[in-house]
């Protein structure tokens, strides 16, 4: 199998657990189901009844047992999005647009949003979980 299509494949199984977690569940629930179904309908809605199992498996997932159980069943559905994009590579665009409906929906649930702050020297900014990136600025300063 192509890497690019296999880390894509896991990335999607990591990302669809988290999606579990979270408000928006559905839209995501039901995108997995459609790129899984490959557009049968009896596939897709038994799709729909293994997520709906393993949601249920990772919101019950007992303390200290989360991140095994987050981790199998992220394995699982890397696994499941690997066997379609082997057979139908094609499905990598569905598989993209899963991922951004699940950063989306994440984003959402955590209430997460995106600031460009632009500073000189002796800047200062405060908040709270941030990533900075350091880039070209325009006025020549130092990274």
């Amino acid at each position: 199998m192509d890497p690019t299509l296999a880390l894509l494949a896991g990335a999607g199984g990591t990302a669809l657990v988290q999606a579990m977690m979270g408000d928006a569940w559905a839209g995501v629930r039901d995108a997995a189901a459609r790129l899984l179904g490959r557009g049968d309908a009896e596939r897709e809605s038994s799709t729909l009844t293994l997520l709906d199992a393993s949601r249920r498996s990772v919101r019950q997932a007992t303390p200290g047992s989360e991140e095994s159980v987050h981790a199998a069943q992220s394995a699982l559905w890397a696994a499941r999005f690997a066997a379609v994009l082997e057979s139908e590579p094609e499905r990598a665009v569905l598989l993209n647009a899963l991922l951004s409906l699940a950063a989306a929906s994440a984003a959402t649930a955590t209430g997460a949003n995106t600031q460009h702050i632009s500073a000189g020297r002796n800047a200062y900014v405060a908040g709270r979980d941030q990533t900075l990136h350091f880039g070209s600025q325009p006025d020549g300063g130092r990274d």
